[in-house]
């Protein structure tokens, strides 16, 4: 999956050539550079990997022909809403034309011969579109398209919380031409376009293989997520951190249990609302420790099996069987007898920093926790084989309180991105750096 970075400050000359030069000796696909300009002179680049948008962070404050430019991770939902702003903003002019200084830098979308999109053109490219009545064909939707190849299309199946269509083209150039067409109208009806991707095809068309018939229009849908790779230690407050929604209750967080009732690495979340639904749906792919963590859609009756098939309620009860409660009462009396350092191995003490740039240094790390009086030795940048930094760290704290004191600086601003913090345990730490 293509990463995107949003640079700023762009000189009007600089073209793409100009943009591919300033990154050297790094890779950009084919189609991976849009130039949107506007006020704020802006260009949107698309890298293979993270490690290498990581490596092109390091570029911020550089010049191109001689203008400085700033870098910041970015998203295609990001260039899209750019796209959608500058096109009502054209609509606005051509509704009221004004004179424009020829020194102005050009607000309008500029592609450059060699990038018309963010993705290789030879693949297909994809789109959503909300709004369309459920009687739509896919002859209307070629009409709405006209000029791009539409080469297949999927009408009113589920997209998240709600029903759309699944447009497939031949190019991707086409599906990005697509996003253009957002808010336009198809007949009397004003059409909504979001960007897509073979995934989402895949899984409208499994939903038209499993279920052929239309559902019934009175169906309840459920606005919930099962999350995999978890840390087992994760508190409910941490994983609704994780997924930007510290206001929903804590009930409508739930942890997997195994037989022992232990936490395993799943957990179900229980949202209220679309938008949150669809956000922790994107945050499929993203590292949490040392995993990746996936996050997909599931029923309520799917999620109730799988929480019930653990459940310690239809486990043997520990208060009615004897030989537990006094398995239970040894197990304590060992815990009891454990070394003080064994327990401080389980406190939460330390934080995995990550989303840095690949060449953070200590001191900078230091300079954001300053408040806690950090030693330099309780910072440990992480590097890949070849001994390049990968952008994350691991910090060691006096005590839990500080940790979590710590923990609160999670989203900031930090060399140009939104730092991303977890609590661990001191064994979790010994873990993450015995894996790098």
């Amino acid at each position: 999956m293509s990463v995107i970075l949003r640079l700023q400050g762009l000189d009007e000359k600089a073209g793409s050539d100009d943009i591919r030069s300033f990154f050297e000796p790094l890779h950009i696909p084919d189609g991976g550079v849009y130039i949107v300009g506007g006020s704020l002179r802006e260009a949107f680049i698309a890298f293979r990997t993270e490690r290498e948008a990581q490596l092109a962070m390091r570029q911020s404050g550089r010049p191109i022909k001689g203008s400085k430019v700033l870098l910041h991770i970015s998203s295609m939902a990001q260039l899209e809403h750019r796209l959608e702003s500058l096109i009502k903003a054209k609509a606005s002019r051509l509704a009221a034309p004004q004179p424009q200084s020829a020194a102005t830098f050009p607000s309008s979308p500029r592609e450059d011969n060699d990038a018309a999109n963010l993705l290789p053109s030879a693949e297909p490219g994809y789109v959503r579109l909300f709004g369309l009545p459920a009687s739509t064909t896919k002859e209307d939707i070629c009409n709405f398209f006209k000029g791009l190849t539409v080469q297949e299309a999927i009408v009113n199946v589920r997209l998240g919380p709600s029903r759309g269509c699944v447009v497939k083209f031949a190019k991707i150039r086409d599906a990005f031409d697509a996003l253009r067409f957002n808010k336009q109208l198809l007949g009397s009806v004003c059409v909504e376009v979001r960007g897509a991707d073979e995934k989402m095809w895949l899984g409208a068309l499994e939903e038209c293989e499993n279920f052929p018939l239309k559902p019934s229009k009175r169906q309840k849908l459920d606005y919930i997520v099962v999350v995999s790779n978890l840390l087992c230690t994760m508190t409910k407050t941490e994983i609704k951190e994780l997924f930007g929604c510290p206001n929903i209750s804590h009930k409508n967080v739930l942890h997997l249990l195994d037989k022992n009732g232990s936490r395993t690495d799943k957990a179900f979340l229980i949202f209220n609302r679309a938008e949150d639904f669809d956000y922790a749906i994107n945050l499929s792919g993203c590292h949490v420790g040392s995993d990746t963590i996936q996050v997909s859609s599931i029923t309520r009756k799917d999620m109730s099996q799988m929480l019930l098939k653990n459940h310690p309620k239809y486990q043997r009860s520990a208060r009615a069987d004897p030989r537990l409660c006094r398995r239970r009462e040894s197990d304590s009396a060992e815990l009891e007898a454990l070394p003080s350092k064994n327990l401080g191995q389980a406190l939460q003490t330390c934080l995995f920093v990550r989303n840095m740039p690949a060449d953070v240094q200590r001191s900078q790390i230091k300079n954001l926790f300053c408040q806690f009086k950090l030693k330099t030795d309780d910072i440990i940048l992480l590097r890949d084989r070849n001994g390049d930094g990968t952008g994350e760290a691991v910090i060691k704290f006096q005590s839990e309180k500080l940790a979590a004191q710590a923990q609160t600086i999670h989203g900031k601003t930090f060399l140009g991105t939104n730092v991303l913090l977890t609590r661990i345990s001191m064994k979790q730490m010994e873990d993450i750096l015995a894996s790098v």
